[in-house]
């Protein structure tokens, strides 16, 4: 019985992941990995809301208040977005360390964000090792349609956008560590795992965002909405992701439609 057959004019892998995509796999994978674990995570919502969840550059650093509040990705870092030439694959990335306590306190002044509001009494949870060269700390190249890498501080992993329905998906999630890893380094990616995941510090917020977009929108099954995310004009990579260097109006007509003030020095 035969199931399917893949097609003779689809191009190479190579050549569909383009430059930025294999470099992005030979980054991830530049040893030998032994797998850690494995997640999935139901989610009802449709399963392209997910994927533009993952490029998205705003939302993590106002979403995620575990994010700005322990300053593991925040809108005053160092960070950017790139694109392979056909605009498929993509990558957020970020910098751990580029901002400073004051310039986001600044930043996120009129927020409802409190940066001083909560501590952690161990914070092993948030130290970051950098391993990689790019000292990137924060990265996640998603390939069209469904896949992507994943790095927060030290967990790396893989995920799969699964369809089950037109209003749900699941997520699944592997974790992974190096095969050389000596058992410290072990114990620190599954504790910073704690960050992702269904019951994540993070993740679950992105679930919980979907599932609300859904139940909103599925009523106006006829309408459509654009929103250009970086301002109209050419696509291009950016070597930033701070709204205060994008759009202005975007911003604005955000902070309209969610009834509040535009967040202070980040305009």
């Amino acid at each position: 019985m035969v199931f399917g057959t893949f097609s003779d004019k689809s191009e190479p892998l190579e050549q569909y992941l383009g430059e930025l995509g294999v470099g992005m796999v030979k980054r991830f994978f530049p040893r030998p990995v032994r797998i850690l674990g494995y997640s999935r995570q139901r989610i009802h919502g449709n399963w392209k809301l997910y994927a533009e969840n993952l490029r998205d550059t705003y939302h993590a650093s106002l979403l995620h208040e575990f994010f700005v509040t322990y300053g593991v990705d925040r809108a005053t870092q160092k960070g950017g977005v790139k694109m392979d030439p056909r605009h498929r694959h993509n990558m957020n990335h970020a910098y751990a360390a580029s901002d400073s306590q004051e310039e986001a306190q600044k930043a996120y002044a009129d927020t409802a964000a409190r940066l001083d509001r909560m501590r952690l009494r161990d914070t092993k949870l948030l130290q970051f090792k950098n391993e990689f060269p790019d000292g990137m700390n924060l990265a996640a190249p998603v390939f069209f349609p469904n896949a992507l890498l994943i790095q927060i501080n030290n967990t790396i992993g893989t995920r799969q956008i699964r369809p089950k329905s037109v209003d749900a998906h699941e997520v699944f999630q592997t974790l992974y560590a190096f095969v050389d890893d000596d058992e410290d380094s072990v114990r620190h990616r599954l504790l910073s795992a704690n960050l992702v995941g269904p019951a994540g510090f993070v993740s679950m917020e992105d679930g919980e965002a979907i599932e609300v977009i859904q139940k909103a929108t599925k009523s106006a099954g006829d309408a459509c909405a654009v929103i250009e995310m970086g301002g109209r004009g050419p696509l291009r990579d950016l070597a930033h992701r701070s709204p205060s260097r994008r759009s202005a109006a975007f911003w604005s007509y955000w902070a309209e439609l969610m009834g509040v003030e535009a967040p202070g020095g980040i305009r």
